[in-house]
């Protein structure tokens, strides 16, 4: 779940999925994001859209570059969007991050990679007929 201006790659595999792909039952393919590359300089960047029905989607993205002459490298992701309930009345709100964190070893590199994400969306009724009956207009 990654914040999509973090993202640096996709593969789709149709059909069967590699053997690099961590499940039991992936028949029917796979599809793999991964966050861009760390970089050994620091960087920040902040972006704001705004669109229809009150849409606000606010990220905030950096890079710490490499700390110290042996540290490691960490990319942080931070993604906000809010919105009015497109019929009727409630409000939406999603927020979403993502963690990169780097260190290179003798043997290679060590990566770690953490994301999480939080909704809320309230009085989301949808105006199914069964929903109309049961709550009316």
């Amino acid at each position: 779940v990654g914040v999509p201006d973090g993202i640096g790659a996709i593969t789709v595999s149709p059909g069967g999925a590699p053997v690099s792909v961590f499940s039991s039952s992936v028949n029917g393919g796979s599809l793999e994001y991964r966050l861009r590359d760390l970089q050994d300089t620091p960087s920040l960047r902040v972006k704001q859209g705004v669109g229809s029905n009150s849409t606000l989607v606010t990220t905030v993205s950096g890079q710490s570059g490499q700390l110290g002459e042996h540290g490691p490298k960490v990319l942080v992701d931070l993604q906000r969007v809010s919105a009015d309930k497109y019929q009727g009345e409630g409000t939406q709100n999603f927020l979403r991050g993502d963690l990169k964190l780097q260190q290179d070893v003798a043997w290679g590199d060590f990566t770690v990679f953490v994301s999480d994400s939080k909704a809320q969306v309230w009085g989301y009724n949808n105006i199914s007929f069964d929903m109309i009956r049961k709550l009316g207009w």
